[in-house]
Parts: C-alpha cells; structure tokens; sequence
C-alpha cells in the first residue's frame, strides 16, 4: 500500500530535548547483547516468513466511474527470505528481500488500466538491512552502510517491555523526548497471546507507531520475529492487514 504522508515530521519545539552522549559498552557486552539479540529475532541466512495479507483500497471517481460499490479488496502472499548476513564487529547484519505477489482480487485489475498497476503497490524497499548493535536492531533500505548504523532506523530496542517507547527515525531521536506524543513515536504493549494463521503464539508484543494519517501495528513475538504488520488509513478508506503463516528457520 502506498502509505506516502502518513508519517510526516513537524517542527521541532523550541524546548525539544536533547539526550546527552553516553557511554559506549564494552566490546565484550555488545557481542553478549547482540547474541542474545539473534535469539529474540532469528535473522540468520535461509530464514524465511510467509504472510498472507489482506489489502484494501478506494479506486478514484475517474476510474470506472460507472461502479457504485468503489472499495477494491485483494488477498497478497508476501515472503520475506534472509539472503545474506554480514559480520563487522561490533556488528551484525542480515539482508532481508520480500516478494509480494496478487493471489485475488475482488476487482480485475485489468478493468482499472494504468490505476491497476499501482493500486497494492507496496512503496517499502524490496531490500531491508537489519543490523544488530549490541541491544539495539537498526535497519537500512537497499544498501548496507557501515558508517551509519546509529544513525539508522531504530526498529528495536531490547529488551521489549510494557511502556516502552523511542522514535524510529533518528533526527527525531535527537530532537524529541519519548514523553512527547510527536507522529512518528513507537510505544511497545504486551500481547500475551495472539492468534495468527501460523497458530496461536504467546509473550508477545504489539509496537504502535503514531502517525497523523493512521497507525501502524506491528506484531512481534520473540524467538519468531514478526508475525503482523497492520495499517488502517484515517482519511480515504485503505489499508491493510498482514499476518504469519508459515515461518522457517534459517541456518
């Protein structure tokens, strides 16, 4: 789904807070914590997660203006496959590539014309590094920089816990204190139990990420990784919903 607008930054208050450095561990820890890391979300080479996604969209007034009924749902098999991993200490990276393909849809995409090629498009890159530091896992879209790896997207911070939060994004990191409820903040809720296609899954947590158009959930489960992804616009009605199917442990 194409989910452009949903997360834009504003102004930074002129009292925005800003942490101040801290020390770096040790070696030692950072490889402990990232070790343990790898055991809450298994990235390693040949692990595989197999969703099925349910996705839905409103077509245009000026696309098949004759149609009362002009909400489009479609069914989506979505694979994500670790094809590499790289090692530079203190780091630890995984290369993961998803590929979405169109089982159904409740409209022929080919009555919708150019529209049709667009309308489940996912605009997420097709090519996510994940990059383990210490109790921290950051990602990077497309290509792997070593250089910038604090200055990632932070999509973990261990160990998960009821009420905790930090901002994915790092200039809002830098610019805002996790107690401002700013678009764009993760706050982190305990799932005891969740029931997916792949069954049920217990000791699990949901991450809310606050946007202005909507939130994002996701659905994580240590030892699993994660096991939902869910989007429901606040204005124009789309959206999607995405959950485990089939899991296979890498190497």
């Amino acid at each position: 789904m194409l989910l452009a607008g949903c997360g834009a930054r504003i102004a930074p208050p002129p009292t925005a807070l800003i942490p101040q450095p801290t020390a770096l561990p040790s070696p030692t820890a950072t490889l402990t914590a990232q070790a343990n890391a790898q055991q809450i979300f298994p990235l390693t080479r040949g692990a595989q997660w197999v969703y099925q996604e349910i996705a839905y969209d409103t077509i245009p007034n000026d696309v098949l203006p004759e149609r009362l009924n002009r909400q489009i749902t479609a069914t989506l098999l979505v694979t994500d496959t670790v094809m590499e991993t790289q090692t530079r200490v203190p780091y630890y990276a995984a290369r993961v590539v998803r590929a979405r393909a169109i089982v159904s849809t409740t409209v022929a995409l080919a009555e919708l014309g150019e529209y049709g090629e667009i309308i489940f498009a996912d605009n997420a890159p097709a090519t996510k590094w994940y990059i383990f530091a210490g109790d921290k896992i950051y990602s990077q879209s497309e290509t792997l920089d070593w250089n910038s790896v604090e200055t990632a997207t932070l999509e973990l911070q261990l160990p998960l816990a009821q009420g905790a939060r930090w901002y994915p994004d790092a200039e809002q990191r830098a610019q805002f204190s996790t107690d401002e409820m700013v678009p764009g903040l993760r706050a982190v809720e305990r799932a005891p139990r969740l029931d997916l296609p792949f069954g049920a899954l217990s000791d699990c947590f949901v991450l809310h990420d606050f946007f202005n158009g909507g939130g994002v959930l996701t659905e994580f489960c240590p030892g699993v990784g994660i096991v939902g992804e869910h989007f429901d616009h606040a204005g124009t009605p789309f959206g999607s919903h995405k959950q485990l199917r089939q899991f296979t442990r890498g190497e």
